[in-house]
């Protein structure tokens, strides 16, 4: 809390915004939801117009909703920020949205969608360069890949499942993770 107030003082958004963040997910950790969403609209709030900003917050609080199984309330915020996102033209900002629309399809059983966004939060993460943000979605991508094997398919989805697995190791070795 004193981060993020000092980060408010000083006119550092990224600061009061890492700050508030950190503080609401140590508060979901420990089971305090109430505390997480009261501190995720105090986020929004202290960052309203600023669109990438808001826009994280809104995906932030979307999570902690999908981790509650509470579905059209992350919808909702995960269709919000997406507009908010594109609206700032902000990649990452879209790819974080994008990654989050993909764990919510993925979560209401609709993993073709969830693989697709997946995918576009992919193209967005690889244009900027952002290994530490590509290999994890590729992981994503190689284990919705996986599951999607039938009978007829199956050995395509496993190939492309496999090489996106292996993609990812490359990148979190190169990170050093």
């Amino acid at each position: 809390r004193r981060a993020a107030e000092l980060g408010a003082q000083v006119e550092e958004s990224r600061l009061e915004f890492d700050a508030l963040v950190a503080l609401a997910v140590a508060q979901r950790r420990a089971g305090d939801l109430e505390a997480a969403h009261e501190t995720f609209a105090g986020l929004r709030d202290a960052m309203r117009g600023r669109g990438p900003y808001e826009s994280e917050a809104l995906y932030h609080r979307a999570a902690t909703y999908l981790g509650q199984g509470e579905f059209g309330r992350a919808l909702t915020l995960l269709e919000e920020a997406a507009r908010l996102a594109q609206a700032a033209r902000v990649r990452l900002a879209q790819a974080y949205v994008f990654d989050g629309l993909g764990d919510f399809y993925n979560d209401v059983g609709e993993d073709r969608k969830g693989l697709a966004y997946r995918r576009q939060a992919l193209e967005l993460v690889a244009a900027e360069g952002r290994l530490a943000d590509e290999a994890p979605l590729r992981n994503k991508i190689g284990i919705s890949l996986a599951h999607f094997g039938d009978l007829h398919q199956s050995p395509a989805y496993y190939r492309q499942a496999l090489a996106h697995q292996e993609r990812a190791l490359e990148q979190f070795v190169a990170l050093g993770s």
